[in-house]
């Protein structure tokens, strides 16, 4: 009996070294950046991995993302912005959400209800934040920031934030801030900045 443990032995420390060297390798890639991914930085993997919001949630957040990113044009009319950046940060905030707890998505669907209810305060009007038009839609934003009820400003601070860095973090919008790179995780080049 002893001999058979002898000879096993070596062979239990190797497959043990390899499990463990495997176990270390997968934690280090879950981090590092993957060709083709939308999000470099993505989710640890060891996150849940579930979707974050609602269908009544992506709604919400995608017609708020819509109001809060529209621009003027030539003429004074409201645009919109491009369905692939709504669509990414409807998108991240799902990500995001969906690697939380459950009890924050569950309060975050409680915050889409009350926005969704909101123009019943500031347009005093019995509609949903998402069936209104695009200029409406503004006014209730405007209206929530400067309400005298710091929980209706607090609403809007609710979506506004991690919306508005879901937007601004990269792409087209972080090219407008003046930012030199593709991302906010993208690695600085020393040797460029110094030449330039």
């Amino acid at each position: 009996m002893s001999g058979e443990r002898a000879r096993l032995r070596p062979v239990l420390k190797a497959f043990i070294a390899r499990r463990a060297e495997g176990a270390l390798r997968s934690q280090l890639q879950g981090f590092a950046p993957r060709p083709g991914e939308p999000f470099p930085a993505g989710a640890h993997p060891l996150d849940w991995r579930r979707p974050g919001l609602t269908p009544l949630g992506r709604l919400v957040c995608r017609s708020f993302t819509e109001a809060l990113l529209c621009d003027e044009d030539e003429r004074g009319e409201l645009v919109a912005p491009d369905a692939a950046t709504l669509d990414r940060v409807v998108h991240k905030m799902d990500l995001w959400l969906g690697t939380a707890s459950t009890d924050l998505s569950r309060a975050f669907l409680a915050l889409c209800f009350a926005l969704e209810g909101s123009p019943t305060l500031t347009l005093k009007r019995a509609r949903r934040f998402t069936s209104l038009p695009l200029r409406e839609r503004l006014h209730v934003l405007e209206t929530l920031e400067n309400h005298p009820n710091g929980l209706l400003s607090m609403l809007l601070t609710a979506f506004k934030v991690p919306l508005g860095t879901a937007a601004f973090e990269e792409g087209e919008l972080l090219a407008d801030t003046g930012f030199d790179r593709p991302d906010l995780i993208a690695p600085r080049d020393l040797k460029r900045a110094r030449a330039s």
